[in-house]
């Protein structure tokens, strides 16, 4: 399939002063995607005034040099009807007229209270309410999958206890959970009862173990014009906390024809991220995390920018066509600033 054309206007060209003196929330400016985030709105969006929150504080995040304005904000995590409260007071204190959050909870608590926002002209760039329903919860997500394209689902056991011997290694999962927090692969049945004595069972979900090359997807879809665009990475570096360190950019027109059709399914309006598995040709899908993945940055670089893509639906504008460049290697490194 050839790819699109690239998209002849964008925001920058024609925006003449649309946005200026509107003002972005980025929350959890410490962050991969944040950092993303905040770099592309910079860059591409001329006029607005970007407020970056995060948990620590100023000096501790690089990314507060680049923002308009910092704030440092509770924990969206951990008493989450409070931040909610506190965080649609400082969205009407502060004249926020659009989020974006990177955040697995705050998302889900965000998109599950839009009508509020928006009752405070705020607009959520988020994927929608219902996707991230489906997708924030683990099993139900499994569930989900299933039920609609059960030939890329993993296999997945209610009880430890019932688990014949044959089928270890299991890899358990929170069934609420962000990265790669609280996973664990558990090797035989010594170890599934030495997990079932520290842990309580409902929190968690039990999978086959299963591996292969770890493929991530960025996929956009705007629900008006039913455009769905993918960016596939194949991560051959990836840190402990989940996060690719080293990609290389592929197309495989049988993950598109996956990515596309799991977008139509779930209806998708948005950016959402997808994981799977990939043996040979075939491939099983881990997860969808319905929000701006660590690896924002790779797919802005390779061609699709996600992070202008989910202002303009946000704002009911049209998306267009992208090219990607195929076979890019992309990597990250550390520096050090002065903050």
């Amino acid at each position: 399939m050839e790819p699109s054309p690239m998209q002849t206007e964008d925001i920058t060209e024609r925006s003449g002063g649309i946005y200026d003196g509107e003002r972005v929330l980025v929350t959890a400016i410490g962050t991969a995607a944040a950092t993303a985030i905040v770099q592309e709105l910079k860059k591409n969006i001329p006029g607005i005034r970007i407020l970056g929150t995060d948990t620590n504080e100023q000096y501790q995040i690089v990314t507060s040099r680049e923002v308009d304005e910092f704030y440092h904000f509770p924990s969206s995590v951990e008493d989450r009807e409070s931040y909610m409260e506190f965080l649609a007071g400082f969205c009407e204190a502060h004249h926020v007229h659009y989020i974006f959050s990177t955040i697995d909870e705050e998302v889900y608590e965000l998109t599950q209270r839009e009508k509020l926002f928006q009752s405070k002209g705020v607009r959520l760039c988020t994927a929608d309410a219902d996707t991230v329903r489906i997708c924030h919860f683990k099993n139900d997500f499994s569930r989900w999958i299933r039920e609609r394209m059960p030939q890329i689902a993993i296999p997945e056991y209610q009880d430890l206890c019932l688990v014949p011997e044959e089928e270890y290694p299991l890899f358990v999962k929170p069934i609420e959970g962000r990265a790669s927090n609280g996973c664990r692969m558990l090797q035989d049945r010594q170890e599934a009862d030495s997990f079932q004595q520290c842990h309580k069972m409902d929190d968690y979900m039990i999978q086959k173990y299963w591996g292969g090359d770890l493929v991530c997807v960025d996929i956009v879809r705007d629900r008006r014009s039913s455009l769905t665009k993918i960016c596939q990475r194949i991560e051959t570096l990836r840190n402990k906390s989940g996060c690719g360190i080293a990609v290389e950019i592929i197309d495989d027109p049988k993950l598109r024809e996956i990515c596309c059709e799991l977008a139509e399914k779930l209806n998708l309006n948005g950016v959402v991220n997808a994981e799977f598995f990939k043996n040979g040709t075939d491939y099983k899908i881990i997860e969808v995390n319905p929000r701006f993945s660590a690896g924002t940055s790779y797919s802005c670089r390779a061609g699709l920018n996600t992070v202008l893509d989910a202002f303009k639906i946000a704002n009911a504008e049209p998306v267009c066509g992208d090219r990607l460049r195929i076979g890019m290697k992309l990597a990250r490194r550390y520096e050090t600033y002065e903050c």
